[in-house]
């Protein structure tokens, strides 16, 4: 069934000795690969590591996964993953299941939307508009006055909802964008209370021409502005970006000229 899969890799080291290749050296020096019938990765070992389990759904998404260093700690754990009807990952943690693996393949292979029962959730994406991420207290802050923030950002994810592990601390991160759907501004707190908050400017065609971070340790904490500035060529290509730290008075970090060819001749 898995006729032409790659389903091995041999480096030389593994048969440098005697041509042969004994089942120590397939464990600890070879890559190794399984396929189910619908030719979908179902389990690997890298060389040293144990056997992580993939387990599908009907959709071909990836629902479950194991590997051996949680195989050891409880083998009825996985890392799981759930999906909006877009097939969009929303929500992934840590789940704990019933069955053996493979009853658990065979019933995860024939589900559409398979949920795990007990689960510990550790991630959650939020996408199209600001309804949940709106609520975490990072909103907009204009720096760039050429860039309009919309709210008009479908199929583009908004918010990011991570949780600390051992805890029940949770980390956000929230983008904002433009209409033509390039991330604008990004706010992202931290274990400290702080957050990191990134603004960024564009030319016509896309790149980035201006970036601003301030930095807040903890959220009474005085914060910390970070500037820099990139100025392109013509052809797109890189000529000089500056810095400055607590100040728009930037300094140049490096300077580039091109010849007629545009190859790199001088950076300074």
């Amino acid at each position: 069934t898995d006729k032409g899969l790659l389903s091995c890799v041999i480096p030389p080291k593994a048969t440098a000795d005697d041509g042969s290749l004994t089942s120590t050296e397939l464990d600890q020096l070879c890559y190794q690969y399984i396929y189910d019938e619908r030719n979908r990765l179902i389990e690997k070992k890298l060389p040293g590591a144990g056997w992580e389990y993939l387990i599908y759904d009907s959709k071909d998404r990836l629902v479950l996964s194991q590997d051996a260093k949680l195989r050891a700690v409880n083998s009825s754990q996985y890392h799981y993953t759930l999906y909006d009807v877009f097939n969009r990952p929303v929500e992934q943690g840590i789940c704990t299941e019933g069955s053996a693996y493979s009853a658990l393949r065979t019933t995860v292979k024939g589900s559409t939307g398979y949920t795990p029962g007990t689960r510990d959730a550790l991630i959650y994406t939020y996408y199209d508009n600001y309804t949940t991420p709106s609520t975490w207290g990072y909103s907009y802050t204009s720096v760039y006055s050429q860039h309009t923030q919309v709210n008009n950002v479908k199929e583009l994810v908004t918010g990011i909802k991570t949780k600390i592990l051992g805890t029940s601390t949770w980390l956000y991160t929230v983008n904002y964008y433009d209409k033509y759907g390039r991330l604008l501004q990004q706010h992202q707190s931290n274990p400290e209370g702080g957050n990191n908050r990134v603004s960024m400017a564009y030319d016509f065609e896309g790149k980035v021409t201006d970036k601003q971070t301030l930095h807040k340790k903890t959220s009474g904490s005085t914060g910390i502005t970070l500037y820099e500035n990139f100025t392109y060529d013509h052809m797109g290509r890189l000529t000089a970006s500056k810095f400055g730290y607590n100040t728009t008075t930037l300094t140049t970090l490096a300077s580039n000229t091109y010849d007629n060819l545009g190859r790199l001749t001088t950076k300074q």
